[in-house]
């Protein structure tokens, strides 16, 4: 009759092949091909929005049933999702773990992927991290001058207060004079990487020097605040404590010198 609707035919087929009949099955927990090859359908519980992936449950040498993921259904048609059913059920019958088996292929693909990899291409990798390690090391420089020079003018010796002294003076001047070379670097390099390019060699050059300004700040500041900075709670301890992590993570000095040199065609 015109306007009755009619129910959906379960023999309906999919781009991928499947059927609404065996959908519905794997809902029921059916197997597919009745050889361990199952459709697995699971429910995300915030949308309701079903999932559904190829499984298949094989036994190793006597052991317990295990479920293997064969892939999405979105991904992996049901021809394709039986050829790799196979493939682990003739593994499992050779005495082949699965899971061991293909965490091993990933693995094998990755090292062949970094073999591939050109030296280049591993720096030009690294550009982000050497950036954010060195606006990071920054920053944390400019904490020690801050936490130095409120202690020099709240700390009184002598009969007055530190920063009265022209050595500590000196001190808290030198430690802004490098961070703000450092800063005005960190601007030029970040420039240059937002302009398309990839200056390698600036960026580890850069690297190296915001960790050595870093580690001058840390020990000045700690000399200028003598006991308190080593007490815990104290940011420049804290500081000081992380100055070889930053100098060494990422890529040590002499990595990032010899790097730079070899971009720089030396």
């Amino acid at each position: 009759m015109k306007g009755e609707t009619t129910k959906p035919s379960l023999r309906r087929r999919t781009r991928h092949g499947l059927t609404d009949r065996i959908v519905k099955q794997a809902r029921a927990g059916v197997l597919i091909d009745g050889r361990g090859l199952r459709l697995k359908v699971t429910a995300n519980p915030r949308t309701g929005e079903l999932r559904k992936s190829w499984v298949v449950r094989v036994t190793v040498k006597g052991g317990p049933v295990r479920e293997v993921g064969l892939g999405s259904a979105h991904d992996v048609s049901l021809k394709q999702a039986r050829e790799r059913a196979t493939a682990v059920r003739n593994d499992a019958r050779d005495g082949i773990d699965p899971i061991v088996a293909r965490k091993a292929a990933i693995a094998k693909r990755a090292a062949e992927a970094a073999r591939a990899m050109t030296f280049r291409q591993c720096a030009e990798a690294c550009i982000d991290a050497k950036r954010s390690m060195a606006s990071g090391a920054t920053a944390s420089a400019r904490v020690c001058i801050e936490d130095a020079a409120r202690w020099a003018q709240l700390r009184r010796t002598f009969g007055k207060r530190l920063a009265d002294h022209q050595v500590i003076r000196h001190k808290i001047a030198e430690m802004v004079q490098r961070v703000n070379a450092t800063t005005a670097y960190l601007e030029h390099c970040a420039w240059r990487v937002m302009q398309g390019e990839t200056p390698v060699a600036d960026l580890c050059l850069l690297k190296v020097q915001a960790t050595q300004t870093l580690d001058f700040c840390a020990r000045e500041a700690t000399q200028i605040m003598g006991g308190a900075g080593y007490m815990r709670g104290n940011r420049v301890e804290r500081i000081y404590r992380e100055v070889r992590v930053n100098a060494i993570g990422g890529g040590s000095e002499e990595i990032m010198r010899d790097l730079a040199a070899r971009q720089l065609g030396l």
